[in-house]
């Protein structure tokens, strides 16, 4: 009881220190309209056009489980427009009977296709965001490698992260590191780490570390925050305003990469007229926020598409070649074991369609695993 009411204490409206809006059933009644298009401009300006010689941004979204990414990027994707909020990103996080069930599981990434609707805007690189399972709050050396392959670009399109998790527990540090180097598919260019204002939410000090640390590694990527529930919670609670300078400290974030902001849902607009048109009033603290994100750098305009490449290829020299492919040998051989000792040898079936290159890839194989040259040990054939 006493908890509810602290709680209760938190989410009071007093001093006007959280936010109290009238949503109107036509976006162009709403006080804020004229001021979220000029800020559209702003946002599109920063964003720039395909002249300019640069690739589109890529923003990753990433926070604890059940902290609200998906919400948060589809109010980003509400505010971006002027018709009405689309659920984008997919929604839905329970907790029934003390499991968490969250709804998004697999790496996912949404372009300016799949969520810009402005038809008079073709050339503006609106960026790409990329959402993803939420993180445990640990610090913990496979939580700091599965960060530094997503921030490098090392994630495939739904591509599920838990399986990634599972792969870098099993491999040694060293492959780590060189399925890390290359960037290959998405490279992230800034991290929007998202949490919440409600102070009975513990914030997730080591995850948040952890990202910090990831992303220096990688190329000391700009890293930004946002805390929700802007409309529910008092800033001027103790609780409250803790929570939001520990977050900030704990991430380094100067205050033009913070913000606090409404996400379009249920209980910020328990009539549902989101549904129909956006809320310029929530929209305008998300667009001041994207102006500082958007913000070009230098390295923007030096960044270049990688084509993907193996990742063995990075390494010229003959000898280093000879000593990672040493090195893989013995790893390959202490994952099989020694046989009658360990355990018996794996029985590994290689299937295709007829020409699809099967005995050419044993032989190969078989190549890889000797100290010899390549013989053909498997008949092949050409139709």
């Amino acid at each position: 009881m006493e908890k509810d009411q602290d709680k209760l204490k938190n989410t009071l409206n007093e001093n006007k220190s959280s936010e109290v809006y009238h949503i109107h059933d036509n976006q162009q009644d709403d006080p804020m309209y004229s001021e979220k298009l000029r800020l559209l401009d702003d946002c599109q300006g920063l964003a720039g056009n395909d002249r300019q010689g640069r690739s589109p941004l890529n923003i990753a979204v990433i926070g604890q489980i059940g902290c609200g990414k998906s919400s948060f990027l589809n109010t980003v994707f509400a505010s971006l427009n002027t018709d009405y909020w689309r659920e984008i990103a997919p929604l839905g996080f329970f907790k029934i009977e003390g499991s968490q069930l969250h709804c998004t599981e697999r790496f996912r990434s949404y372009s300016k296709k799949d969520y810009y609707r402005a038809t008079n805007d073709e050339c503006v690189l609106m960026p790409t965001f990329l959402d993803m399972t939420g993180f445990p709050d640990e610090k913990s050396k496979t939580v700091l490698d599965l960060l530094e392959i997503v921030f490098s670009g090392r994630i495939n399109e739904q591509q599920k992260l838990a399986d990634i998790v599972e792969g870098v527990k099993s491999i040694s540090p060293e492959a780590v590191n060189y399925y890390n180097k290359e960037v290959s598919h998405l490279p992230v260019d800034r991290i929007i780490v998202v949490s919440t204002l409600d102070p009975d939410s513990p914030l997730p000090r080591y995850l948040l570390s952890a990202i910090s640390e990831a992303a220096k590694k990688v190329r000391d990527i700009p890293m930004y925050g946002v805390l929700t529930g802007r409309d529910k919670y008092n800033l001027s609670n103790e609780a409250v305003a803790d929570k939001l300078t520990k977050f900030r400290q704990v991430l380094g974030l100067p205050k033009h990469r913070f913000a606090c902001i409404t996400n379009y849902c249920e209980d910020s607009d328990p009539d549902t007229k989101y549904l129909t048109t956006t809320i310029p009033q929530f929209d305008v603290s998300v667009l001041r926020f994207l102006k500082q994100v958007l913000t070009p750098s230098r390295e923007d305009f030096s960044r270049k598409t990688v084509v993907t490449r193996p990742w063995y290829c990075q390494v010229k020299d003959e000898s280093e070649q000879k000593e990672l492919r040493d090195k893989l040998l013995d790893r390959c051989k202490q994952l099989v074991g020694i046989s009658g000792k360990d355990k018996n040898p794996l029985t590994i079936a290689v299937i295709g369609t007829p020409g699809g290159g099967k005995s050419a890839f044993l032989n190969t194989i078989f190549a890889a695993l000797s100290n010899e040259r390549w013989n053909r040990t498997c008949k092949m054939r050409r139709h």
